[in-house]
C-alpha cells in the first residue's frame, strides 16, 4: 500500500490512561494537513509567555551551577567567561544526567577556572579530571577548542554561531545556539533531544526522527518560537521542560504549562482538523501503530537502535611484586591512541580478539595472552601451561558495543619491559608528537589518579578477586598466584588467578558509568 493511502486510510481507536493528567479518550485519528505542523500556531498559541512564566519558577530547583539569569552589564572577558562556563557544561550534558554532572562541572571549574588554564593543561591532565564521565572524545574536543580559541580569537568565545561551529573543534549547531542564546542573549534557537520530543508533541509530528527532513522542520520550528528578547531564558525553560514534564514516558501532562498549544495532547480531543484536499495533506507522519492505545507518549517517532556489536578483549593486569615487602606494587599501564574510542586514556595491557559469529575458545583467549606479554615482557612464558588462567570475566557495554573483557593477573618481579617493535603495535598505540611516554609502571596513588575508562578499573577488581559492579548483576573474581625471580633483570614469571565473573548488560556512557541523556544533537 503507498505511504500517503496507508496515511488516508488510517484509524484509531482511543482508550482512555489511568493517569488522572491524561487526555479524555477519542474516537478516530484522521488524516491531517500538513498545516497543522507550522510552528506559528505555537507562537499565536502564547507559547512564550506560558513556557517562560513556568521557568521562573522552577529554574534553580535542580540546583545547576550553570544556570544563572543574563546581566547585560558583563562585557568583554566577563562575557567570555560566562559563555566558557556554558560551553563547559553543554559539553558534560551531553549524553550525561545533569545529576552527575554537576560535581564534575564543580571540580573541572576549580581545576580550570578559566578558557586559558584549559588550553594551557594537557591532556593527560584533562582525561583525568574526566575520568568517569565518559565519552571520552569530548574532554579532548573541548580541550582543543579551548586551544584554538586561545590561539585564534585572543581568548575571547566567539558570539556567532556560524563562527562557532564552522571554526571551534567540539561545537556543533546545538552547542553554538545554547552558548550565544544564553550566554550572548542573541535569538537563535537551540535542538537537542529534549526539545525535540517537546516540539514534536506541541506539533503532533510522527516523522522518522532520524530524516532529514524532520531535523530540519524541528529547528525550524525551534527557530521560529525561540523568544527574540530572552532567548537564553527560553532554550533552557525548553529543555528543562523536556527533562522534567514532557519526559518520553508517563509525562504528567497536566502540570505542562504549554498544554494548551499541544497537538499531540489535544488529539484525544479534537483530532486533527480534516483535509478535503488531498494537495494539501500532510504526507511526513507516519501513521500511528494500530495495537496501541492512543497516547502523548507515541509521539515523537521511535527511531531504529543497531544493535551493539559483541566483542571480546584479553586484559593482561601486569603487576611488580618486588621481594621486599618495604616496596610497593606498581602496574604496567599502555596509552591508547589519540582517535577512536577511549581516544589518549591508559589501559592495562589489552587486545580486542576479531570479531567471529561465536565466542572465542579458551585456547583464543590464551594465543591473545601470550601475544600481549611477549609485547610488553622481555621473558615472557611460552608454554600453554604457564599462562595463568583468567581471574574472571564481566560485560561491559559502550553505546555501539557490548564487550566481554577477560581479565587474567599477571605476576612479575622485575620491571624490564620489552622493546616496542615499529609496526603493527606501534601504529596503534601511537600518541601525539613529542609523547614520550606510551607505556609505564605506575604505584597505586598514580594509578587512581591516571586517566582510565571505567572498564579497566573494573578489570583491576577482577584481578585482585573484588566484586565488580556489572549492571544489574555482580562480577567476581578470585585470584592466586605467586611470582618467582631473581630480582630486577631476572627471568619473568607469571602468577596466575581462578574464578569466574558474571555480570548483565550496563549501559554505560560510552556508554561509560555516566547515564544517558538527551543532549546528543551535535
Amino acid at each position: 500500500m503507498p505511504a500517503q493511502q496507508a496515511v488516508l486510510t488510517h484509524t484509531l481507536s482511543f482508550k482512555k490512561r489511568p493517569r488522572a493528567e491524561s487526555p479524555p479518550a477519542a474516537s478516530t485519528f484522521d488524516a491531517h494537513p500538513a498545516s497543522v505542523h507550522e510552528p506559528a500556531r505555537l507562537v499565536e498559541g502564547r507559547i512564550r509567555e506560558n513556557l517562560l512564566g513556568w521557568y521562573g519558577g522552577v529554574k534553580e530547583n535542580r540546583g545547576m551551577p550553570w544556570r544563572k539569569d543574563w546581566d547585560a552589564s558583563l562585557v568583554g572577558e566577563e562575557r567570555s567567561q560566562r559563555a566558557y562556563e556554558i560551553w563547559v557544561s553543554e559539553i558534560m550534558l551531553q549524553q550525561t544526567q545533569t545529576a552527575t554532572v554537576i560535581p564534575y562541572y564543580l571540580r573541572w571549574l576549580a581545576r580550570f577556572p578559566t578558557l586559558e588554564s584549559l588550553a594551557s593543561a594537557t591532556l593527560e591532565e584533562v582525561n583525568t579530571l574526566w575520568t568517569g564521565l565518559g565519552y571520552y572524545r569530548r574532554a579532548r574536543m573541548l580541550h582543543e577548542g579551548a586551544i584554538v580559541v586561545r590561539d585564534q580569537f585572543g581568548g575571547v568565545v566567539p558570539d556567532e554561531v556560524g563562527v562557532l561551529e564552522k571554526r571551534v573543534p567540539g561545537i556543533g549547531k546545538y552547542t553554538a545556539g545554547a552558548i550565544c542564546s544564553i550566554a550572548f542573549n542573541k535569538p537563535v534557537p537551540i535542538l537537542d533531544g529534549n526539545v525535540a520530543r517537546v516540539l514534536s508533541r506541541q506539533l503532533a509530528l510522527h516523522a522518522n526522527p532520524k530524516a532529514k527532513s524532520t531535523v530540519d522542520a524541528l529547528w525550524k520550528a525551534a527557530e521560529a518560537v525561540v523568544d527574540p528578547s530572552q532567548p537564553g531564558n527560553f532554550n533552557q525553560a525548553l529543555m528543562e521542560l523536556g527533562a522534567t514534564i514532557c519526559t518520553p514516558k508517563t509525562p504528567p501532562c497536566g502540570s505542562c504549562p504549554i498544554s494548551s498549544s499541544c497537538r499531540a495532547y489535544l488529539n484525544a480531543t479534537s483530532p486533527h482538523p480534516a483535509t478535503a484536499d488531498i494537495e494539501d495533506l500532510c504526507v511526513s507522519c507516519e501513521p500511528l501503530s494500530a495495537s496501541a492505545p492512543y497516547a502523548v507518549t507515541l509521539y515523537p517517532a521511535k527511531a531504529e537502535r543497531k544493535k551493539p556489536r559483541e566483542e571480546e578483549c584479553v586484559v593482561g593486569v601486569v603487576e611488580y611484586r618486588p621481594a621486599a615487602a618495604r616496596e610497593a606494587a606498581q602496574y604496567l599501564v599502555v596509552k591508547r591512541e589519540e582517535g577512536g574510542l577511549l581516544g589518549g586514556l591508559y589501559e592495562f595491557p589489552a587486545l580486542t580478539l576479531p570479531l567471529s559469529t561465536k565466542p572465542h575458545t579458551p585456547s583464543a583467549h590464551s594465543k591473545a595472552l601470550r601475544t600481549l606479554l611477549q609485547t610488553h615482557l622481555p621473558n615472557p612464558p611460552t608454554g600453554a601451561a604457564a599462562l595463568p588462567k583468567p581471574a574472571g570475566q564481566f560485560v561491559h557495554v559502550f553505546s555501539h558495543i557490548r564487550q566481554t573483557l577477560i581479565v587474567h593477573r599477571v605476576l612479575v618481579d622485575s620491571l624490564e619491559l620489552a622493546p616496542l617493535e615499529e609496526g603493527k603495535e606501534a601504529k596503534r598505540r601511537k600518541v601525539d608528537a613529542g609523547e614520550a611516554v606510551r607505556r609505564k609502571w605506575v604505584g597505586e596513588e598514580e594509578l587512581a589518579k591516571l586517566g582510565m575508562g571505567t572498564g579497566m578499573r573494573k578489570c583491576l577488581g577482577v584481578a585482585r578477586g573484588e566484586e565488580v559492579d556489572a549492571g544489574k548483576g555482580k562480577g567476581k573474581g578470585k585470584g592466586k598466584g605467586k611470582g618467582k625471580g631473581k630480582g630486577v633483570g631476572g627471568k619473568t614469571a607469571v602468577g596466575g588467578a581462578k574464578g569466574s565473573a558474571k555480570g548483565k548488560k550496563k549501559v554505560e556512557s560510552e556508554s561509560e558509568e555516566a547515564e544517558v541523556s538527551d543532549r546528543d544533537w551535535d
